[in-house]
């Protein structure tokens, strides 16, 4: 019992920790030192472990987006509104991840295209709620000016949907993983460097 819990423990201070490094090498050309950025990984992680643990982990998701604001920004703002924004934030993709395992019956090994289908539309949609709730929080304590709202929430919305795009696939299909060969082994790191190489063209230079 002991042993499971101090697994437990682990296992979630990892999360955190993983979910606040992703958060600080994303965190550039954002809107006003808020978490509005041109792709937000940390989301895809969440979402992934929602989607394999369930709805019990919201409050981790919680805390691992409460922490990244703390240690990335120092709270950008009132207490009440980092609060209510990654709350939301953290319900909202704990509902879409219900969805998806209870009402769409979605698989995480994704063994074919209707399981991706549904993920990437679910993306869409939980993004954008996510998108409108973080947002207005932040505008509600006065940090985002009404002729940055809509673009604020777009960029939000188009920020999360790519890191999930990017993230959530590839750690539900990693997690499968047990003794892979080295081929495959070897395409996936051809793979994973491609895409890094493509986010730093895109987003490191200029």
């Amino acid at each position: 019992m002991i042993s499971s819990r101090l697994r437990q423990a682990a296992v979630a201070a990892a999360f955190v920790a993983a979910y606040v490094a992703l958060d600080r090498v994303s965190f550039i050309h954002s809107i006003n030192a808020l978490n509005i950025t041109p792709w937000n990984p940390p989301p895809g992680l969440g979402l992934a472990l929602l989607l394999l643990a369930g709805a019990r982990v919201v409050p981790l998701v919680f805390a691992g987006a409460l922490a990244a604001d703390l240690a990335v920004r120092g709270l950008p703002g009132p207490w009440w509104a980092a609060v209510g924004a990654d709350a939301s934030m953290a319900l909202v993709y704990g509902v879409a991840a219900a969805l998806l395992r209870r009402q769409a019956h979605f698989n995480p090994h994704l063994p074919g295209l209707r399981d991706v289908f549904w993920l990437l539309a679910a993306t869409v949609v939980a993004a954008g709620a996510a998108a409108v709730a973080y947002v207005g929080f932040y505008r509600a304590a006065g940090l985002v000016a009404s002729d940055l709202l809509g673009p604020a929430m777009v960029r939000y919305w188009i920020g999360d949907m790519i890191g999930i795009a990017v993230l959530t696939p590839a750690i539900l299909l990693l997690r499968q993983w047990r003794r892979p060969s080295r081929r495959v082994v070897a395409e996936a790191s051809a793979q994973a460097a491609a895409l890094a190489a493509a986010l730093w063209l895109v987003f490191g230079l200029g």
